[in-house]
């Protein structure tokens, strides 16, 4: 079974606040190494910085792959380096962005990054605060520590 998704070949180009159109070309990017992994590759481009604002920066890809929803237990790849994560695809969007545990915050704009989910940690869902959403954030990450502890 393979998947694509979309890689940005340039930076997201914000309009207001709204969704950004950027350039983009397709390319076989996810990898079933397990019934339990699927691998995404893409460019890190800006997003809306709603999660920043929460305490939550994230590298944000671009995503084709509409069945895939949800937050996942997941690892990154940036350079050499591997990095736990709490990763969120949301298939309205088009995007898929990881918050990287233990990470030294730095921009990763324009650099290519590997995305690999292992498991589903809960469903989309809406939040009516940003301190709800903040909460449940907190929660995914705790879940996200755990199953990789489990699975070490």
């Amino acid at each position: 079974r393979e998947n694509f998704c979309e890689v940005a070949a340039g930076a997201l180009a914000e309009a207001g606040g709204g969704a950004g159109q950027f350039p983009s070309k397709k390319v076989r990017a996810k990898d079933i190494i397990s019934p339990h992994m699927q691998k995404y590759i893409g460019i890190v481009h800006e997003g809306t910085k709603r999660a920043a604002a929460l305490g939550f920066p994230t590298a944000n890809i671009s995503l084709e792959d509409t069945s895939l929803s949800g937050v996942y237990a997941a690892r990154v790849k940036v350079g050499n380096n591997e990095y736990v994560a709490a990763a969120f695809a949301d298939p309205e969007r088009g995007i898929l962005e990881a918050y990287l545990l233990d990470f030294s915050p730095r921009t990763l704009y324009g650099e290519t990054i590997t995305i690999e989910l292992y498991e589903r940690i809960r469903r989309s869902m809406k939040f009516k605060t940003d301190t709800a959403l903040r909460f449940a954030i907190d929660d995914d990450v705790a879940k996200v520590w755990e199953y990789f502890k489990k699975h070490a």
